[in-house]
């Protein structure tokens, strides 16, 4: 059994100080953290972030030469050039679909796009929630000492949020 008469303080600053220090550890500590990464705007950052690298990592469609009488037939020269005058500067048959083709897989790159920057507030919230679990204690001891101990996750919050931001776990939220 521990023996605690012969400590310089009484039992009741004992219980006193591990109520606190529960208290920090489940209730003040996260909500602290919370109110901190509230602060700092991390959900738009994080949705900004992602967008831009959603949209970086897009490919671009790829490129379709306009095929019509003067690109053609302007090789050969005036000749070339006074047919497509006669008949009029007409496209080829093919173009078209071509065109149309691009223009679905333009639009399915946009809607893609869409549905994944959608997604984005998920991943986000994901990478605050696990923060606050992992670093628990940090927030607590930050907390506890009503803020004058300040521990490096809790300085370096912005990049424990990018770090959780790409686990495995926030990566799949996607």
């Amino acid at each position: 059994m521990l023996d605690i008469s012969n400590l310089p303080v009484t039992g009741g600053v004992i219980v006193g100080a591990l109520v606190y220090g529960a208290i920090s550890l489940s209730a003040t500590g996260p909500l602290v953290g919370e109110r901190l990464i509230e602060k700092t705007g991390w959900q738009q950052q994080c949705q900004a972030r992602l967008i831009r690298e959603l949209e970086r990592n897009q490919t671009p469609p790829d490129f379709v030469p306009k095929l019509d009488c003067s690109s053609v037939f302007g090789l050969f020269g005036r000749e070339g050039r006074q047919l497509c005058q006669t008949y009029g500067n007409f496209e080829l048959p093919l173009f078209d679909q071509l065109n149309a083709h691009q223009q679905q897989l333009a639009e399915a790159n946009r809607k893609r796009l869409e549905n994944s920057a959608a997604k984005t507030s998920s991943r986000c919230a994901c990478a605050e929630a696990f923060v606050l679990e992992k670093r628990r204690t940090d927030f607590a001891l930050h907390a506890g000492s009503l803020r004058l101990i300040e521990p490096a996750p809790v300085t370096a919050l912005d990049h424990e949020l990018n770090t959780a931001l790409h686990t495995p776990a926030c990566a799949l939220k996607e």
